[in-house]
């Protein structure tokens, strides 16, 4: 697949980096990432729903998801680990059709989630509340 995002993201998190896409057309934003972080993708409507999102997200397999309906206000994707490069895809679907204006205007939030690890005691040790493991 050969796509040439207008824009990269590799730094997060991003707070709400605004946008815009002309009538009629699609804006493609790039996001990577670490293999094992998983990537919280928010994406806002400005214009009265006339945007439609979906995310590509590129690994062993190719995914293709909507992310935002052209009926909702905003959406949220997940990137999971494995996936480090994820293709925001942006298309402009005016109602009524209206090839006139100038561009429709979009915002998008994205950080990396806190990853959940699970600690085990192992035996004839023990876990204080304090956070040190001492031999008992």
């Amino acid at each position: 697949m050969l796509l040439k995002p207008s824009i990269v993201e590799a730094q997060y998190p991003i707070d709400h980096k605004a946008s815009k896409v002309k009538p009629w057309s699609a804006r493609y934003t790039e996001f990577r990432k670490g293999q094992s972080d998983v990537l919280a993708l928010t994406v806002y409507d400005n214009n009265a729903n006339d945007i439609a999102a979906q995310i590509i997200q590129i690994g062993d397999e190719t995914n293709v998801s909507l992310i935002k309906s052209r009926e909702a206000q905003s959406g949220v994707a997940f990137i999971p680990q494995g996936n480090d490069k994820s293709v925001l895809v942006i298309t402009s679907q005016p109602d009524p059709p209206d090839a006139k204006r100038n561009f429709l205007s979009y915002a998008y939030s994205a950080e990396i989630q806190a990853t959940v690890a699970s600690v085990a005691p192992t035996p004839n040790r023990k876990i204080t509340t304090w956070g040190s493991i001492k031999r008992y």
